[in-house]
């Protein structure tokens, strides 16, 4: 198979499938966000890791970066073109899904820190094996505390 043959069809067979999973996630999360979040989102959404997974071993590749400049170098083919564009739409509803998702479970009371901005001491966090305990139980006596926060659905 040529090049942009291989292109073509596995980009081509790539967005089906993530297309097909979206629409499921979208029904899924309209009938009730937090369940669906909190129960499936895993399920319906994390498959897709693997599927990425699989294609960029087809494609011979192993990141993003790579699959831009493959892209780039079989681009004057009208086929691997559609299918690139087609891939960019795909993984901008993707993006959009999940603002809206977190749209809909942000609460009116929820608050969007800006760079710079300081956190409350008060503020109660939970832990991975969720235990809550506020903020300030974290650092005791130290005037900074340098935290990495993780947001992971599963």
């Amino acid at each position: 198979m040529e090049p942009e043959e291989k292109i073509h069809v596995l980009t081509q067979d790539l967005c089906k499938d993530l297309t097909s999973t979206l629409s499921r996630a979208r029904s899924g999360c309209e009938a009730n966000p937090s369940e669906w979040v909190e129960k499936r989102i895993s399920g319906e959404l994390g498959p897709s890791i693997g599927r990425y997974a699989r294609y960029f071993s087809e494609l011979g590749i192993s990141s993003h970066g790579e699959l831009t400049e493959l892209f780039k170098t079989h681009y004057k083919s009208r086929n691997v073109r559609e299918v690139y564009e087609d891939l960019q739409e795909v993984e901008e509803e993707w993006n959009q899904f999940m603002v809206h998702v977190d749209t809909k479970l942000t609460s009116a009371k929820s608050h969007v820190l800006q760079e710079g901005q300081h956190v409350p001491h008060s503020l109660q966090i939970q832990t991975i094996r969720s235990e809550e305990l506020a903020l300030k139980d974290l650092y005791g006596e130290k005037e900074y505390l340098h935290l990495i926060l993780l947001r992971h659905f599963a």
